[in-house]
């Protein structure tokens, strides 16, 4: 088959790529592999010699219909925007970490000949950061790689991510603060990043509220108080009064605020997601009808059975 369109070219990369899966297959009725049932597919390795189909003309025309719907500026506004998520995530991350560990966690412990209250906020701080950190690069790590592409029924239902070049399997979206695509080798790893993170903002908001209300001399008995914190918060910066320290962690409470928020709201989505998700984590048996599956079927088939450690600690999936 010869192609000479650049779009077309990028779809023969991408069959090439993702057939490499089956080139194993095709390999041992040849004579070409033996004994590569427990061996990663890759387009790269003892497999390489095998012969590579050329991809079916409904498939080319459903990853060209995926490429050639992405204009060339709004890729590179995607691929920006990619690079900047995560930059974002980690300056968030690092002037979290800043505050806390200079402002906020130290004011707990003055004046105390007992700082439980101290103890235990480091102690959590310590905790949310772990998971938080720990289960972002779970995320990258197991980020799903190309799946075997073998038939025209196969492809019918599959999306293509443009940005990873990517012909995914059950594939859910890019997430552009991790950089990589949400599948099921990951969506584990990510619904507990959205959980830990959501929790630690709301633990620095709670953190940053008293040292606030400390340094401040403010109630927040009265919720109204929060909402008045900012402009009162501008206009002793600039009558100078105010630090720019104090400044800064006044402005990251309402961002705290605003990222928990998302956080959290994008959590119980993908929860909600797996467990109403109809059989997709059935398993057929070849002798019998399929079992019903429940809701708690499939929120074990994401989290696995020691789903507890999991929320404890980061971790992967035991198969």
């Amino acid at each position: 088959m010869t192609v000479t369109s650049p779009k077309v070219l990028v779809a023969q990369h991408l069959w090439n790529r993702t057939a490499a899966c089956s080139a194993k297959e095709i390999g041992t009725s040849e004579g070409l592999a033996t004994n590569t049932e427990d061996q990663p597919c890759s387009s790269s390795g003892s497999n390489s010699g095998a012969k590579v189909s050329d991809p079916p003309a409904t498939l080319l025309a459903h990853i060209l219909r995926h490429v050639k719907t992405v204009p060339r500026s709004r890729m590179v506004l995607l691929q920006l925007l990619n690079l900047m998520a995560p930059c974002y995530f980690l300056c968030l991350l690092a002037v979290t970490f800043s505050l806390q560990l200079f402002f906020f966690l130290p004011g707990m412990y003055e004046g105390h000949s007992l700082p439980l209250s101290g103890f235990l906020h480091s102690f959590i701080f310590v905790f949310f950061l772990v998971n938080v950190i720990g289960n972002y690069f779970l995320v990258i790590w197991n980020s799903p790689a190309s799946g075997r592409m073998s038939t025209d029924a196969d492809m019918s239902d599959k999306l293509f991510c443009s940005i990873c070049s990517r012909m995914m399997w059950e594939q859910e979206h890019h997430c552009f603060f991790t950089g990589t695509c949400i599948g099921r080798s990951n969506l584990r790893s990510f619904v507990l990043f959205c959980l830990h993170a959501s929790c630690s903002c709301f633990h620095a908001v709670l953190s940053g509220l008293g040292y606030v209300s400390h340094n401040f001399s403010l109630s927040f008995s009265n919720p109204l108080t929060f909402l008045r914190l900012l402009p009162l918060s501008v206009t002793r910066f600039f009558s100078g009064s105010l630090l720019s320290s104090e400044m800064l962690a006044v402005l990251m409470l309402y961002l705290w605020f605003g990222v928990g928020l998302a956080c959290g709201a994008f959590c119980w989505h993908h929860l909600l997601l797996i467990s109403r998700r109809p059989g997709c984590h059935q398993i057929h048996s070849e002798q019998s009808s399929p079992s019903p599956i429940t809701w708690m079927d499939n929120i074990t088939s994401v989290f696995g059975k020691r789903w507890l450690m999991a929320i404890l600690f980061p971790s992967t999936k035991q198969k």
